[in-house]
């Protein structure tokens, strides 16, 4: 800043650190609830398999809330009952306009694991697995279109909106 002005470009380079700090911070976080998921699942497994051990010995089992139970996976719309749900902004849109919005939205690449939480409300690894391969699908199919750019390790980046994909 000089004399109470911003000199030219000093803003949108700190803006855009901030973004990158942040956007880094997202990934980083994203990772560490990947890799929880997928210890909780082993978790889960080693318990279900010690409960058959306790319930032998005639003692009492390990009882494990069942995210399932509660997750709303099957949700009429999605081709499968083992797809999670998508997050209510998305509800009755096609996952390749859900897509095209978010990077419309986005100012830079976007990784497909980034975009799953995002889209669906993933509960476990697989079923993040799961909603990343539709994704990823989709993802490809649309860059195949030129609705938006493929760039390596299944990353993405929107090109201009398109007012046919965002429904308007």
């Amino acid at each position: 800043m000089v004399n109470g002005h911003f000199q030219q470009g000093s803003f949108a380079d700190v803006l855009r650190e901030r973004a990158d700090v942040k956007q880094a911070e997202y990934m980083g976080l994203m990772h560490e609830q990947m890799r929880i998921s997928i210890r909780l699942e082993g978790i889960k497994s080693y318990i279900q398999s010690l409960n058959g051990l306790l319930q032998a010995e005639g003692l009492a089992i390990i009882h494990l809330r069942d995210s399932s139970a509660t997750s709303g996976v099957g949700k009429p719309g999605n081709r499968s009952k083992d797809m999670p749900l998508r997050k209510p902004e998305w509800d009755g849109m096609a996952l390749l306009q859900i897509a095209g919005t978010i990077l419309s939205r986005s100012s830079g690449a976007i990784h497909a694991d980034v975009m799953v939480p995002l889209i669906f409300e993933v509960e476990s690894a697989p079923q993040h697995k799961k909603a990343k391969h539709s994704l990823v699908s989709t993802l490809r199919a649309g860059a195949k279109k030129g609705l938006w750019e493929a760039l390596p390790k299944n990353q993405y980046r929107g090109v201009t909106a398109s007012p046919r994909l965002l429904g308007v």
